[in-house]
């Protein structure tokens, strides 16, 4: 899990490395991936989904309705047709369901509170990781400026120990 999100943010942050005017913010970092991570994607999905079943368990305390139409037309041996058509709405409601429903609801409340923990634990981690890996980005873009600074250096003191000694 580590290892795919410190890819996913090495991969968004090649374009910050390749140009030096470009700075890479951590405004940019959580954006970026709040927009594109999947496993935070697909913990928001699993609590959407936990909200939307509860409202289904919650349905069996409507009524339930439901309607029909149909038509049919019959031609006999003479020249009489007979034409028939039928409408009908129907509708029921559970007086009592020995408890089920309500009991139903609260298991559903509480999938969804540990949905929610589970959402908060996935972006945490995620949060933890991408911060440790800004830290090491950052770090390394410190250790190639130092480096730059030193070959820069050296360069110097190579001229100058050549001008010395001709």
């Amino acid at each position: 899990m580590k290892k795919l999100v410190l890819l996913a943010f090495c991969i968004a942050c090649i374009p910050a490395l390749s140009s030096s005017e470009e700075i890479l913010r951590w405004e940019d970092c959580l954006r970026e991936t709040a927009d594109k991570n999947p496993q935070l994607k697909y913990s928001e999905y699993s609590l959407i989904q936990t909200q939307t079943d509860k409202k289904i368990s919650g349905s069996s305390l409507l009524p339930q309705i439901s309607a029909s139409a149909s038509q049919s037309v019959s031609d006999s041996q003479g020249s009489s047709t007979q034409k028939s058509k039928s409408l009908g709405v129907s509708g029921s409601m559970k007086l009592f369901d020995s408890l089920k429903t309500p009991y139903e609801l609260k298991a559903a409340s509480k999938k969804i509170d540990a949905q929610y923990f589970a959402h908060e634990i996935v972006g945490s981690d995620i949060l933890y990781s991408l911060r440790v890996s800004f830290i090491n980005l950052m770090q390394a873009q410190e250790m190639v400026n130092l480096a730059e600074s030193i070959l820069a250096r050296k360069k110097e003191n190579l001229e100058l120990v050549r001008l010395r000694y001709q």
